[in-house]
């Protein structure tokens, strides 16, 4: 399958701030793939390089083959893009049937009949002017601009901010109705419901750099893993209160989940943190079900803790070359 997004070590500087450092990510065609990250984690600098709205430091990228640090090629790429941005700015002086006229006019591939669907199903006034409406009519009005442009690429910028449940869920039905069609969608969000809904891969980055690459159902199964470990200790610590023994049950009969155990070890290695602290992370966070003080529990305990945790984890480790994310 052909790649649609690719970036090579892909840098943007603001000053002495780095927003997005050495990325790494390919997006293919016919996916949906959800961007993920914090706020600041570099998911806007990156979608903004893509679409040749600011320059790379260095590094490049390219959308269809066409290189986004080019100017030229920049056109060409903006011409089988749609993109919604998360501020969803629309010209305010505009009625909602003047900017649907007026967008249509730039793209020869406009999509007629779902541009009179999306009006309908909306709910959107079309003498209405864009400054009369409400945060969430606009955000519908910016996501019909993008969805009826009948573009190869869909590219959403927290696409469903300021939607109510309903909206949102006939949002995504959209969404994946238009990847069922061929067109690859590449969104940004913080709604993990809406990514484990439509999405079939994931990107997630931290501090500019890429941390997890998987396909959804490994991720399904990375967070399933540690749902279970958890309720798993907390069954112990209820079968045998105030004993450490339900702590050594845990450690001993499911040790830590390999994907997840994989995944955290990147995403230390990716932050440049030692990877023993990984361990003492995983050591602290293992305290939670049983109630561990670590200002009060003897140093001795802690150090057989970690120890037991340790070993485990090394265990597991050995093998941490056989998994491709």
């Amino acid at each position: 399958m052909a790649a649609v997004i690719e970036t090579v070590e892909l840098k943007k500087d603001y000053g002495k701030h780095e927003a997005v450092r050495g990325l790494n990510l390919s997006v293919q065609s016919g996916s949906v793939c959800a961007f993920l990250g914090q706020n600041g984690a570099g998911k806007s600098s990156t979608i903004k390089m893509l679409l040749g709205m600011v320059h790379p430091t260095s590094g490049t990228g390219s959308i269809f083959g066409h290189r986004i640090d080019r100017e030229k090629e920049s056109l060409l790429i903006r011409q089988k893009v749609a993109f919604v941005a998360e501020d969803k700015r629309l010209y305010d002086y505009m009625t909602v049937a003047q900017i649907v006229r007026f967008t249509k006019s730039f793209f020869p591939h406009w999509n007629h009949d779902l541009e009179r669907r999306l009006l309908e199903q909306f709910e959107l006034p079309p003498e209405r002017r864009i400054r009369q409406l409400s945060k969430g009519m606009r955000t519908k009005l910016a996501l019909l601009l993008g969805f009826a442009r009948g573009c190869d690429l869909l590219i959403l910028d927290e696409p469903t901010e300021g939607l109510d449940p309903v909206a949102i869920e006939d949002v995504l039905q959209i969404v994946v109705s238009l990847a069922a069609q061929g067109t690859t969608v590449f969104f940004s969000s913080h709604q993990i419901a809406e990514v484990e809904q439509v999405a079939d891969h994931v990107l997630m980055i931290d501090r500019g750099k890429l941390v997890l690459d998987a396909p959804m159902d490994q991720v399904n199964r990375m967070v399933a893993a540690g749902v279970f470990m958890i309720a798993f200790g907390n069954l112990c610590y209820t079968l045998f209160p105030g004993n450490y023994l339900s702590l050594i049950l845990t450690l001993v009969l499911l040790g830590a989940p390999y994907l997840w155990l994989q995944t955290y070890m990147q995403h230390m290695r990716a932050m440049g943190r030692p990877t023993w602290l990984g361990y003492l992370d995983f050591a602290h966070a293992m305290s939670g079900p049983w109630q561990l003080n670590w200002a009060t529990t003897p140093w001795i305990t802690l150090l057989v803790i970690w120890m037991l945790t340790a070993l485990l984890l090394g265990a597991t480790a050995a093998y941490g070359d056989r998994v491709d994310y």
